[in-house]
């Protein structure tokens, strides 16, 4: 991500994309806003699909609904 045209000093404040620990690349602002955003909504997925997961283990629990 820090080439030899680089100072590591000047780098401060720029957004680096990081996968799995290691940066990749150097990203603009507005690519890295995307990229939150998108992070945050797959969030959100994951939170209704948590819900919609204990309301159905719920149900079977009860026993008002699904398959036995």
């Amino acid at each position: 991500v820090v080439g030899d045209d680089h100072r590591i000093a000047d780098c401060i404040g720029d957004w680096v994309l990081v996968h799995v620990g290691f940066a990749m690349s150097r990203i603009d602002e507005e690519e890295a806003r995307a990229t939150l955003k998108i992070l945050e909504d797959i969030g959100e997925v994951q939170e209704s699909l948590a819900a919609m997961r204990a309301g159905d283990e719920a149900m079977q629990t009860n026993g008002t609904g699904g398959a036995s």
